[in-house]
């Protein structure tokens, strides 16, 4: 079995520079005065990533250990894909912010940014979005407790609910994917930058496809830990002659026994 801890720290190499340069990005947005609405909106997605990131380090190695390696391996992929999704927004921004100055936008860095950007920002939007539900699912799920061994009845209720939450998202991550699908197919040469605009649908149906198999694993998870639990098998034996009554412990009435020597 894995260990725990180390499959703690295999995340947290990937969620704490991920924090670090979300942060950085949520710096830059807050310095911008009189921004546009789309970015207020950006800023407002950036503070529920922050949030669930954190919630995904506050949890037990034990309790994390218990969604198993796969999910673990789903989990930094999802966070890395969002990760890189912000640096190169970052970049962007400075770059469409370069005629302002005194962090306030001038009027044609706030058209860039108003107008002329508004796909490259509903883009990394959908991003942290699905970022933020992935990782509150994953939080969510683990703090059930797979590894307990006595599924109650109402953990069996909780995680009937955590099932149809799961479906509903995933759901919602397919249709997501057709939608890109589609624009990549109905790409038009007209496009300005047809180049630049199939290369960020095509990163997007790639971050969709992380996220739908991370969904996936933990609703698999979900649904095996529902399953109605076996009566465990108890093995008996009667030692090296194999006769004689060996029981642990009855409650009922007994009879029809005739206890006497084994014939030979």
């Amino acid at each position: 079995m894995a260990d725990p801890l180390s499959l703690v720290s295999g995340i947290a190499g990937v969620v704490i520079p991920a924090l670090h340069g979300m942060r950085l990005l949520l710096r830059d947005l807050q310095d911008i005065k009189d921004a546009p609405k789309n970015v207020q909106d950006l800023k407002n997605e950036l503070s529920l990533v922050d949030g669930a990131l954190s919630s995904l380090q506050d949890i037990e190695p034990e309790d994390l250990d218990s969604l198993g390696p796969s999910v673990g391996d789903n989990i930094k992929s999802t966070v890395k894909v969002c990760s890189t999704a912000c640096d190169k927004f970052r970049a962007d921004l400075q770059r469409w912010t370069r005629h302002s100055q005194d962090k306030k936008l001038s009027w044609r860095d706030r058209s860039t940014i108003g107008f002329w950007k508004q796909d490259d920002i509903k883009s990394i939007q959908g991003k942290l979005h699905n970022c933020q539900v992935n990782i509150t699912s994953v939080v969510s799920t683990a703090t059930l407790s797979f590894h307990h061994v006595k599924i109650t009845q109402e953990i069996r209720k909780t995680l009937s609910l955590k099932e149809d939450e799961l479906k509903a998202v995933t759901q919602s991550t397919v249709r997501q994917r057709g939608q890109v699908e589609l624009q990549l197919e109905s790409l038009s040469i007209q496009d300005p930058k047809p180049e630049e605009t199939a290369k960020n649908l095509q990163e997007e149906q790639r971050y969709l496809e992380e996220s739908q198999k991370l969904l996936g694993e933990l609703l698999a998870k979900i649904q095996e830990a529902a399953k109605p639990q076996a009566t465990p098998v108890v093995n008996v034996t009667f030692g090296s002659q194999n006769s004689g009554l060996q029981i642990a412990t009855n409650n009922a009435p007994m009879s029809g026994f005739v206890f006497g020597g084994r014939g030979e």
